[in-house]
């Protein structure tokens, strides 16, 4: 304590600045998004690999019909969800609700290059041979009628269900 008693109020006082603004969520959203792109691991990759996760420990209990796995998720997480999905055929049946979010509106968190491949629409057809719930898709990330396309041409026109945002 010795060495702080020749220090002014102001700088005994002294908070740190903080660069992503601590009153400023986007700041914080944006250093996340910025700092995961840096690392490797974009937000909806943790996400998926999370998912993937709670899919080896439900499938794990016996008391769970691993089977019949649903996965519903909405906004964030619903991208995650269908990257998670596409990797594992342990799921075979989801319940999206995108709620207007898409990678062309930039509503969707940051995944780099993503739209070389394409949008939502075109990521969920990599799940046409499951059964699908699908609702809160905007126009931006492509048409619906192409989606049923992919659905019919998997042999799975009955897989998929458009549903009102919930």
């Amino acid at each position: 304590m010795a060495a702080l008693k020749g220090l002014t109020d102001e700088l005994r006082s002294f908070k740190p600045c903080s660069p992503v603004g601590e009153t400023n969520p986007e700041g914080i959203e944006g250093a996340w998004q910025r700092n995961a792109m840096l690392w490797g691991r974009p937000i909806p990759a943790m996400a998926a690999t999370d998912l993937r996760a709670v899919v080896d420990y439900a499938v794990s209990r016996g008391d769970a019909d691993a089977r019949s796995l649903t996965v519903a998720a909405n906004g964030n997480l619903a991208i995650a969800s269908v990257f998670s999905a596409a990797t594992d055929n342990r799921v075979v049946s989801l319940e999206l609700d995108f709620r207007s979010k898409c990678f062309a509106t930039g509503t969707l968190r940051l995944v780099p290059f993503v739209l070389r491949q394409g949008d939502a629409l075109h990521w969920v057809a990599r799940l046409a041979d499951r059964r699908l719930v699908l609702a809160g898709v905007p126009k931006e990330a492509g048409d619906a009628a192409w989606l049923q396309q992919a659905f019919r041409a998997a042999g799975n026109a009955e897989g998929l269900k458009l549903a009102e945002r919930r």
